[in-house]
């Protein structure tokens, strides 16, 4: 359900959940794993997206920033095939983390 006005729109649920010491929640937008880049031109999806925060959840949360950082930025210094330079940002890209 977006946060905005769409087609269909569903009512709002509220939803509770436990977290426990070291739990970390993470919010975000579609720039991520829409953002495109990689050795094909692709998008980085969601899959991958998720991938990342799981393979980088052990790290201390600043090392995890930096590992994401890292990724997008490498992700997005491959070359696009059509302008010979590393592909541009296409959308917002927010990610927000917080740790219990």
């Amino acid at each position: 359900m977006p946060i905005a006005i769409y087609d269909k729109m569903d009512e709002f649920r509220e939803t509770t959940i436990s977290l426990k010491t070291g739990d970390r929640l993470f919010l975000f937008s579609d720039g991520f794993a829409d953002q495109f880049g990689g050795p094909k031109g692709k998008k980085f999806k969601y899959k991958a997206f998720k991938k990342l925060l799981i393979e980088s959840s052990s790290m201390e949360m600043e090392n995890q920033k930096k590992q994401i950082d890292s990724t997008l930025k490498d992700w997005m210094h491959y070359v696009n095939e059509f302008t010979k330079e590393p592909f541009d940002q296409i959308d917002d890209i927010t990610l927000l983390g917080l740790e219990n």
